[in-house]
């Protein structure tokens, strides 16, 4: 990505990979996410990391 001129990447996290309940983080998840920020980190590239629209599917209902 830098070598075609970008310096930004953007990810989207989906919060539910990154917790089994509202207390519980998931480890192996953290622990990709600490590994893409030491790529990104080494390769000059910042991180933009954000989380899905609201307007996403919880529980079989959509959100607005």
């Amino acid at each position: 990505m830098k070598v075609l001129g970008a310096d930004v990447v953007c990810i989207h996290l989906q919060l539910g990979r990154f917790r089994s309940d509202p207390a519980t983080p998931v480890e192996a998840s953290l622990d990709q996410l600490r590994r893409l920020l030491d790529l990104a980190g080494s390769m000059g590239l910042y991180l933009n990391i954000t989380g899905l629209p609201g307007w996403g599917i919880l529980k079989g209902r959509r959100l607005s």
